[in-house]
Parts: structure tokens; sequence; C-alpha cells
């Protein structure tokens, strides 16, 4: 049998001095109440003897707390508000610190049929820029050359190998890539290319990549997605964005 906890009476400062009690001084209240449940002997328990002295019932509630180890509801509630606001604080007195700010690309697609018919297939990816790409645009940093502006060329592919920041090249690129348009796109720091690849046989495209130039160079990004089943005479229209966040 597991012992109870009660007040001894005694006092250190503002608080009780606990003593345990077994279960054989509870018998006459066994006896009274008929449960073998020991919770129900527990509930018992504390209506005959916390409310004869006089606890409040939020006394009562918290001791059953200290019993069994649990913690109160409104003691999560307070953890969660205050890892809130501590998040919150520490943004407002540190700013920037732990907030990593990274360029993003993000891929849409339009399907073009043979027969003219067009499926706007929105937003197919969004994932990071290869490290190639970050190492290429430090140098251009570094250089007087103006190759950074020729990353306009959409090459696409068959294979669904993960997609990584190291990747250098699609995984198994078919057709030819297509010479897109560059502007700006809805705000000043975001880059848009727009670029549509014709086929000349039937494929399940699964990759898309931004490249340099029309054969081999650079990769900026690497996009893998569901395949776009395509015949040939089919064409896929690729939309680019690269958005460059700014600030601390």
């Amino acid at each position: 049998m597991l012992p109870f906890l009660e007040p001894s009476g005694k006092t250190r400062g503002s608080f009780f001095v606990w003593k345990q009690i077994g279960m054989g001084s509870e018998k006459s209240l066994a006896t009274r109440t008929r449960q073998r449940s020991h919770s129900i002997k527990q509930k018992m328990y504390y209506a005959l003897h916390i409310k004869k002295r006089g606890y409040s019932r939020k006394f009562v509630k918290m001791r059953e707390y200290a019993i069994s180890g649990r913690k109160p509801p409104w003691y999560m509630l307070f953890r969660q508000r205050f890892i809130v606001a501590k998040t919150a604080c520490f943004c407002l007195f540190f700013p920037g610190k732990g907030r990593v700010l990274v360029p993003e690309g993000r891929l849409y697609a339009e399907v073009i049929r043979k027969d003219g018919s067009v499926e706007d297939l929105g937003l197919i990816s969004t994932r990071v820029v290869t490290d190639v790409f970050v190492d290429y645009l430090v140098d251009q940093l570094q250089s007087s050359s103006g190759g950074i502006a020729e990353f306009r060329y959409h090459g696409s592919g068959i294979s669904s190998a993960a997609e990584l920041q190291t990747n250098t090249a699609l995984a198994s690129e078919v057709d030819t890539r297509a010479t897109g348009t560059q502007l700006e796109g809805a705000s000043s720091n975001i880059y848009k290319t727009q670029g549509t690849v014709d086929y000349a046989a039937a494929f399940a495209i699964v990759e898309h990549g931004l490249f340099r130039a029309a054969t081999g160079d650079v990769l900026a990004d690497r996009s893998v997605f569901a395949a776009i089943n395509v015949d040939n005479g089919d064409s896929i229209k690729f939309t680019y964005e690269l958005t460059l966040p700014a600030g601390s």
C-alpha cells in the first residue's frame, strides 16, 4: 500500500511539516466508504480529513499534484507563455540574433500542350541556391566581368535524385535548354527569369536547373518536383524567382 501524507500540526516558518501515515490508520475510512479503489480512498480521505481542517479546494488540488508528481494545467500554460515571452524579448533586445538570411529560389511551371491548351501548375518547388552559385557570386563581386547577368538558361531532366545545395548539374538532363527572359519580380529584391523548354519526345520531367550558359557551366539552383508528363510537341514554361533578403 502507498502511504499518504498529512500535516503533522507542526510548522517550520510558514511551511507545514508533513508526516506519512499508512493505510492501517484508515481502516475506518475504508470500511465506511466500502471502496477498493485506491484513488477513491484518496478522494474520500481528502473529503473527510482535509475539509475537516478547513483547507481550501485549491490547497487540496495542489496536494494531489505534489503527491502524484504531475504538473498542474496552469503550470504548462505558464511555461508556454514564458517561452513565447522570452523569445519575443530576445528578438526585441537582440535583433538579428539567431536569424539566418539566405537566398531562396522559387520555381513555377505551366505546361503547354501541343494542342494549345495550358495547364498552370503554380509553385512546384522552393529551395535554397547551390554552393557553386554562391561562390560564383562572391567571385563576381571581386571581378569587373559581367557574367552574373547570364543566369537565364533553363534546363530540365528526368532524375528524382535528392536535391542538394552541393549539386553542380542536373542528374539526367534532357532536350535543349531554353534561353529565358530576365526581369524584376514583385519587389526590387527578386530576380525573375522565364524560359520555355520544348520537348521532342515523351518524358516525365522531375527536375529543373537554372544555368549561366546553354551547355554545362555554373548551376544556380536545382529543383526537384512531382513528375510532369510531356509528349512530343509539348512544352513547359518555367518561371524562376530568386529572392535576396536584406536587413539584419
